[in-house]
């Protein structure tokens, strides 16, 4: 079943979802918020409106590729009870649909501690690719939380919540594309958006740290935070906010780090 979310879109967004929600209403429906809810209240509400017991996203900018995608990955976690969440290879695209290059995996499970601090460290699925069970989902992820805290995107401290409490498997073929540009936060052309953006990532993985329990892990993967922004900063030739964040670092996390703090 196809859940759209409309959230108080001010386009045609709207009449054109109804349009085919009248022509396929067993498999159709249209969620249309009054007032705009944000991201994460959007995805609370598509996610208490559902039943299934696979969920898979797909934002508005991306589209799938593959049309057998959901099969291949409904079939690997019926058979698979333990695992949690399933993804793929990603293409992508530009704003008009050019091709500009693929996220390439490798198949195979992951799962364990190795698996959690792996996800702490970055995020490695493309969400347009991947297709996740609820139950895992109820298990390890809490929307009040997401909520309550405004976190900038839904589907990484939801990876972070499933690699707690399942394994994830990897399937090397294209599935999906994802869109690269536009109003895309991640992806913007705009320094201090894409710095606000990587702060709230900050604040998700700390928020996880301390949720899940993994303070062995936090220096290293803290620190790993402060070096993306680090790069951050020098691809906009941002000196002194590079010169900022190398002071951020935590030197006793071990000789590579303090080499960074007082050599950078």
């Amino acid at each position: 079943r196809l859940i759209i979310g409309n959230d108080a879109s001010t386009d045609d967004t709207l009449q054109i979802a109804e349009e085919y929600a009248d022509k396929f209403p067993d498999r159709i429906q249209v969620i249309s918020n009054p007032h705009n809810l944000g991201l994460i209240g959007n995805y609370k509400s598509l996610v208490e409106n559902s039943s299934s017991r696979y969920i898979a996203i797909l934002e508005s900018d991306d589209y799938w590729t593959d049309p057998l995608k959901l099969h291949k990955q409904v079939a690997y976690l019926e058979s698979h009870p333990e695992c949690g969440l399933v993804y793929t290879s990603g293409e992508f695209v530009d704003e008009t649909g050019n091709h500009l290059g693929v996220k390439k995996e490798i198949s195979g499970a992951l799962s364990g501690n190795r698996l959690l601090q792996q996800v702490l460290m970055a995020n490695p699925v493309l969400a347009v690719t991947a297709c996740f069970r609820r139950e895992a989902f109820e298990k390890g992820c809490c929307m009040a939380d997401f909520e309550e805290r405004n976190f900038v995107t839904f589907d990484y401290p939801v990876w972070i919540g499933l690699a707690t409490c399942s394994d994830f498997y990897v399937m090397e073929e294209v599935t999906a594309a994802y869109r690269v540009g536009g109003a895309s936060i991640s992806n913007n052309a705009s320094y201090s958006r894409r710095e606000a953006f990587q702060s709230g990532i900050d604040e998700i993985v700390r928020y996880s740290l301390q949720k899940y329990n993994c303070g062995k892990y936090a220096k290293e993967i803290l620190n790993e935070r402060i070096v993306k922004k680090m790069i951050l900063a020098l691809s906009f030739s941002k000196f002194e906010r590079y010169s900022y964040f190398c002071r951020q670092i935590d030197a006793s996390a071990g000789l590579k780090w303090a080499v960074m703090r007082y050599f950078p």
